[in-house]
């Protein structure tokens, strides 16, 4: 049976519809089985007739997601086995921007980038080939920002799922063209195509491309204009690309540490969690402890510590490293971090209680002053406690 007898019974709307699916994909040669151009006779549509399927419709993503002007899927970190052994983090999420709908309805948009956008995540972002990567990479550098921006958009949504669109992608050269993209003022450009350079970056491979192409100075930038999906994505792609040392260490000495805690000062709820998450990974490194400490990320950090804020444990987990250099101890206690820290040992996670014992007994050894404080704070009630209830390394602490 071929697939206009599979349309026939089906209502107008309908197969009208998916006769013009069929006729585009014939036309790009997507698929011949059983079916050639010849066959299929039906009327030309012009662009406002033809009435695209529900899954190019920004109304039906808003509905789903309310009050959310972006939204989101989530990249498994299991996906990355560098990421998987992480044991502080659980997932990355990864925001893709709208297609407007009104930008179909009113003609906005040139039908063949309305096309390559409506078909790209309607379940044919499987697979992919060489020549069709090829293809978008050219696009990716064209004089009419529509097509780039429908470039970048079908090549983040092929990075999305699909391991082997990952490896193809990046074999294609995209990556530096996506790149220069992340300096566009077309705030829907820069989101793709920051977000498909994140996607494509779970794949070991593409790591060392996406640095060896120069990625971190404009990662930075994607970190510092007005766009907030940019931003935490940029972040996620910097941490991403630090799980190897030789990386957290070119990205340490690079502008990235200062921006990053610029986003943990004044980024949204996401925001602050990609950039504490980045700065976390960075600061494994011992010699990028002191440029964090320097870039005056102990003060947000200490903010971050409210037990009510959604933030403690990433907040707590990465003083825990800054605590192991003087800087860290000295600026911890400078910024009002104690007392704090007794609230968690009291009533904090598992995994809090641990990382705030393990700063204060950082701070003891450090200096004696700061054993003084503590008495101070009343802490020795809440650590006898954990000791009798705590973790195995809460305990030791």
């Amino acid at each position: 049976m071929s697939c206009l007898d599979l349309v026939e019974n089906m209502p107008d709307a309908k197969a009208g519809t998916l006769k013009s699916m069929i006729t585009y994909l014939l036309s790009n040669h997507i698929f011949t089985a059983g079916l050639n151009q010849s066959q299929v006779q039906f009327p030309v549509l012009n662009q406002s007739q033809v009435q695209f399927p529900a899954f190019c419709d920004a109304s039906i993503l808003a509905k789903k997601h309310e009050n959310v002007n972006e939204f989101s899927e989530e990249i498994c970190p299991a996906t990355s086995p560098s990421i998987k052994e992480s044991p502080w983090l659980t997932g990355k999420q990864l925001h893709i921007s709208r297609i407007k709908a009104e930008e179909v309805e009113n003609g906005s948009c040139n039908c063949s980038t309305v096309r390559s956008l409506a078909f790209t995540d309607s379940g044919c972002d499987n697979l992919t080939t060489t020549s069709h990567v090829k293809k978008l990479e050219e696009e990716l550098k064209s004089q009419s920002s529509e097509v780039r921006t429908a470039a970048a958009a079908a090549l983040h949504i092929l990075a999305k799922h699909d391991k082997d669109n990952r490896v193809t992608i990046g074999h294609c050269g995209a990556i530096g063209p996506l790149l220069s993209l992340l300096y566009s003022e077309v705030k829907l450009t820069k989101e793709h195509a920051v977000t498909a350079l994140l996607n494509l970056s779970i794949n070991e491979d593409n790591k060392a491309m996406i640095v060896k192409a120069g990625a971190v100075e404009p990662l930075i930038h994607a970190l510092k204009p007005e766009n907030n999906v940019a931003k935490e994505n940029s972040a996620a792609a910097l941490f991403s690309l630090s799980v190897f040392k030789e990386y957290k260490a070119k990205i340490g000495r690079s502008g990235a540490v200062r921006a990053l805690v610029d986003l943990l000062a004044s980024g949204t709820l996401r925001g602050k969690k990609e950039a504490a998450t980045a700065l976390f990974n960075l600061s494994i490194l011992h010699e990028n402890k002191a440029c964090i400490v320097q870039a005056g990320a102990v003060k947000y950090l200490v903010e971050l510590m409210d037990l009510d804020g959604g933030m403690v444990e990433k907040a707590v987990a990465l003083l825990a490293n800054l605590s192991t250099i003087g800087e860290g101890c000295l600026a911890i206690a400078q910024k009002g971090g104690i007392p704090l820290l007794v609230d968690i040992i009291e009533s904090g996670s598992q995994r809090s209680k641990e990382n705030a014992a393990s700063i204060l007994l950082q701070l003891c050894l450090n200096r004696p002053k700061f054993c003084t404080l503590l008495l101070q704070e009343g802490a020795v009630p809440p650590l006898v406690a954990l000791l009798q209830s705590g973790t195995s390394r809460a305990k030791e602490k």
